[in-house]
């Protein structure tokens, strides 16, 4: 059993016994590292002698006595166990190319990218193979961790650096190897920018649901980089649903305390269509994490009338009715504004998806929801659209840049 560590050569003496070629590969790949290297050996190879310093001579006892580490690199049996007993009894570091096992270091196929290094022996067994295996983990390191590795790399630093109590230190360190990629790299951004946008949501499971919301950051982070754009839930049945083994969603408050303890600015677009107990829970924690709130979508009639006016122009045909669906709320103001905008237009009406199931199958709908879930799934049968399209998240994505733009310059 032997303990795997990363040796600092910089400035440190290296002796080589042996000139040739074997000694050569050693010799460059030890200057790659920064160490001095010292040649003894009978013949030298010419190549060495612009390399290191060489003794054209055989090895004594006393070579080893300054060095930090001895490799006997000799094709002699006999010279490498001279070397082998010289070093031991100068308590100085050992290697044999050529019997691996009797090194006090193993030579490891080695490779160092920016962000890992990477090394694999066969304990001299087959270095060829070794390097084989080497190259293939490094391939696949490439493709699929070092995305990780980068967003964790900044995020350690930030969590270091601004949280000073060490048990909640440790649990932020331990959470994040918890965490999907996509919301690492939201993190990340948002610490390098000192920037973040938090799009807050009631929660919806499912594919269609995730893929929207991408699309809307993807929008989003097009047209504004220098921002970061996250978002979160505030449900926690449904976080539990989305969330496996990884976490692929924050709940608000986790992901407000987290931006909060690394001294990001945060500001939160609360992504609901009318007032309700989940937007008076956003604007909450929204100020109990120091975190500016943006304004509803459709806080105003002007803007709700535009969007109902677009999807009249869109969806209405002439001989059926379009009904527009929303979900039931305690507060009745969107309900009213719905109401009086409907009224205004031929073939018109709305309603709350309790009330929908009532009406005659006839009447073509269309479901006004933030995501698709299972409200949109059976509101009608014969809806027109099943999710909240292209027109919707138009809509909320000139939102939230026009208000932010609106931020920047008060």
């Amino acid at each position: 059993m032997s303990l795997c560590v990363q040796l600092e050569l910089k400035n440190r003496k290296v002796l080589i016994v042996g000139g040739g070629h074997v000694a050569l590969r050693k010799t460059k790949l030890f200057l790659r590292e920064g160490a001095k290297v010292t040649i003894v050996a009978p013949d030298i190879l010419k190549e060495l002698y612009a390399l290191a310093q060489c003794h054209k001579r055989a090895f004594t006892q006393d070579d080893v006595l300054d060095a930090f580490l001895v490799v006997a690199a000799s094709n002699d049996a006999e010279v490498n166990g001279k070397v082998r007993q010289a070093a031991q009894q100068a308590n100085v570091l050992f290697m044999n190319v050529e019997a691996d096992s009797q090194s006090d270091v193993h030579a490891m196929s080695y490779i160092e990218d920016a962000y890992y290094a990477l090394a694999f022996t066969t304990k001299g067994n087959s270095p060829s193979y070794a390097k084989q295996v080497l190259e293939s983990f490094n391939a696949q390191l490439k493709q699929h961790h070092v995305p990780y590795l980068k967003a964790l790399k900044t995020l350690r630093a930030a969590i270091l650096r601004h949280v000073k109590d060490g048990v909640k230190k440790h649990a932020l360190l331990e959470a994040l190897l918890t965490m999907e990629l996509p919301l690492l790299q939201f993190l990340a951004k948002a610490y390098l920018q000192q920037r973040a946008c938090v799009l807050v949501y009631h929660g919806v499971t499912g594919e269609k649901a995730q893929e929207e919301i991408a699309l809307l950051l993807q929008e989003l982070s097009l047209h504004q980089p220098a921002m970061a754009f996250g978002y979160a839930y505030l449900s926690k049945r449904i976080l539990s649903q989305v969330n496996d083994e990884r976490t692929a969603v924050f709940s608000c408050r986790k992901l407000l305390a987290f931006l909060q303890d690394v001294s990001i600015p945060v500001q939160v677009v609360p992504m609901f269509l009318q007032e309700g107990h989940f937007y008076e829970e956003a604007k909450q924690l929204a100020y109990e994490y120091h975190a500016s709130i943006l304004p509803l979508p459709y806080a105003t009639k002007d803007k709700l009338h535009a969007l109902l006016q677009h999807l009249y122009d869109t969806y209405h045909k002439e001989g059926t009715k379009l009904l527009i669906i929303f979900h039931a709320s305690e507060d009745s103001h969107f309900e009213k504004r719905c109401h009086a905008i409907c009224a205004e237009m031929k073939d018109m009406t709305c309603c709350d998806e309790k009330q929908s199931k009532q009406l005659e199958e006839t009447t073509q709908s269309y479901p006004l929801y933030m995501l698709y879930g299972k409200h949109a799934s059976v509101t009608s049968t014969k809806r027109i659209s099943c999710m909240s399209d292209k027109i919707l998240r138009k809509q909320l994505f000139d939102h939230i840049m026009s208000m932010l733009q609106e931020k920047a310059t008060t």
